[in-house]
């Protein structure tokens, strides 16, 4: 299950690549038609790349949050689950070793 989240996290990330690419030549167009001025036309890209990482970054926790509540359902050992289990064993060993 931990490799679906890095494939929806890295998914994420693709698509923020994507539309910082389509930004970047959108960007281009409208300097070159003179739409904007090129200083404003830089800030509204650099605002809505802040933006968009700042969503990505969102989104990323939310999906990490509900695949850990769909986890917790299932009612899977978890990494901690499987340390304590083994300590206790461990710990069950060497008090049959005496």
């Amino acid at each position: 299950m931990n490799k679906t989240l890095k494939d929806l996290v890295t998914a994420g990330f693709g698509l923020a690549a994507v539309a910082e690419e389509k930004g970047q030549k959108l960007l281009k167009e409208v300097m070159k038609k003179g739409v904007l001025p090129e200083a404003k036309a830089r800030k509204m890209y650099k605002d809505f790349a802040a933006k968009a990482k700042k969503r990505q970054s969102e989104v990323a926790k939310s999906a990490e949050a509900e695949l850990a509540k769909a986890l917790k359902k299932l009612h899977l050992a978890t990494i901690e689950d499987l340390a304590a289990l083994e300590k206790k064993l461990k710990a069950k060993k060497k008090g049959k070793r005496r």
